[in-house]
């Protein structure tokens, strides 16, 4: 008997050790993606996150056949072992960033964002007096710092400088002329990325510079490790894109090119169009998200379909508001499959450098993709079979820790007359 219960308790902590190591190696990926910059269009600088892709990819066994086009978007097509469906599956590699724009005679440098557009109002605020690196052309990283003129020496002036403009910004690298800044490898054009790295908080939490930009892509690297088996119909494409940020060039370009049956984007859900009147995104933790534009309407088409396999693996799922990706081209931008849906997970704090969402929802994501990916459904789900996970109002009914909840009430403000984040 004592033995039997021996034998019984090892099975289950071996079991309990397998498992947490595959989810400690689906989202464990995220350090090194995150650690590489990849400012829009120079994704595949050296050092950057399109390296990291391409030799992650690489290593694979057997070695897969991985192509780079001239945008820069890194693609990896797998082949089932049947006929089946073309599906391509797509997650950024770009994060906003800054490329230097001037050089100054005293060898301060001056810069410019990609996007031209802020992502957010306190952008270029939250960057002042970080460590960055400037990448030479010959792949030199040269370290500097963010400066901006002093606010406190000149308050009185008609024009005196902000500290939330890029006008005010400058990068200090330790040149003393234009001439020494050159000498360092430093020219006009080279991208600058913040210096980062992740921290691992309570609760399976981790916080960093550019993590909403690179989940997706950590998601997808590790369904390439689990479809090597080639137990799946069809095909997948697994599609690294490159300028998400300035209008969704890379995906264009996949789109103009190829012809998929169906397609999942992985990534950041556009802002919706008309924005829900005091209601919260959900946290990390909550799980898979799906972006629609009216989640209050039951999930249909594709949508229900891929809601129909969260609900079979029970993995939490909901629906929320979201607006369509931006797809920018001087002619008529190419059209989405008709089977298309817009995946991703919360993430708190969203384009600053404590991006936080939660390892247990990368895992989630991954679970989620690989069962899509091996058509593991029952048939088709009629009208109302989706499921409460990801239909009516998008409730996933996870049940939150007590900690958590106090946590997300502490941080809501709710000054007398202006309780509406509380409520």
């Amino acid at each position: 008997m004592k033995f039997a219960l021996r034998f019984f308790f090892l099975l289950i902590l071996s079991t309990s050790l397998c498992a947490g190591a595959r989810a400690q190696s689906e989202a464990g990926g995220l350090q090194s993606l995150v650690a590489a910059p990849g400012v829009p269009g120079y994704e595949n600088a050296k050092g950057g996150v399109g390296d990291v892709v391409r030799e992650r990819l690489q290593a694979l066994s057997p070695a897969p056949h991985v192509v780079t086009d001239s945008l820069g978007n890194v693609l990896l097509t797998l082949q089932g072992t049947g006929p089946g469906p073309k599906r391509l599956l797509v997650a950024p590699l770009d994060e906003p960033g800054y490329v230097v724009s001037a050089i100054t005679p005293d060898g301060y440098l001056r810069l410019q964002r990609l996007p031209q557009q802020s992502p957010q109002a306190l952008f270029d605020a939250l960057h002042f007096a970080q460590p960055v690196i400037v990448i030479a052309r010959d792949g030199r990283r040269v370290p500097g710092v963010i400066a901006g003129l002093s606010v406190h020496l000149q308050p009185a002036r008609r024009d005196a400088p902000k500290m939330d403009h890029l006008d005010d910004m400058y990068v200090e690298i330790g040149a003393t002329s234009e001439a020494e800044a050159r000498q360092a490898g430093v020219d006009v054009l080279d991208p600058v990325f913040v210096e980062r790295r992740i921290f691992s908080l309570s609760n399976s939490l981790l916080a960093g510079t550019a993590l909403g930009d690179r989940y997706g892509a950590a998601a997808l690297l590790a369904l390439a490790r689990l479809l090597g088996d080639g137990k799946f119909s069809g095909t997948v494409t697994l599609s690294f894109v490159a300028q998400q940020w300035v209008g969704s060039r890379g995906l264009a370009r996949i789109l103009a090119s190829m012809q998929p049956d169906e397609m999942l984007f992985v990534g950041r859900l556009p802002a919706a169009r008309t924005p829900s009147s005091g209601a919260l995104p959900p946290p990390p933790g909550s799980g898979v998200l799906i972006g629609v534009a009216d989640p209050a309407q039951p999930l249909a088409g594709f949508a229900a379909e891929i809601a129909a396999r969260a609900k079979e693996g029970d993995i939490a799922f909901r629906a929320v508001p979201a607006g369509p990706l931006r797809l920018a081209n001087y002619g008529e931008p190419p059209k989405l499959p008709e089977r298309f849906a817009h995946l991703a997970i919360p993430v708190d704090w969203p384009v600053t450098p404590i991006e936080t969402l939660s390892e247990r929802d990368v895992n989630t994501l991954v679970s989620l993709l690989e069962r899509y990916a091996r058509g593991q459904l029952p048939q088709r789900p009629g009208p109302g079979e989706a499921g409460s996970r990801g239909e009516g109002g998008g409730s996933a009914h996870v049940r939150l820790p007590i900690e958590l909840v106090l946590q997300r009430l502490s941080e809501s403000y709710g000054a007398s007359g202006h309780e509406a984040a509380v409520r």
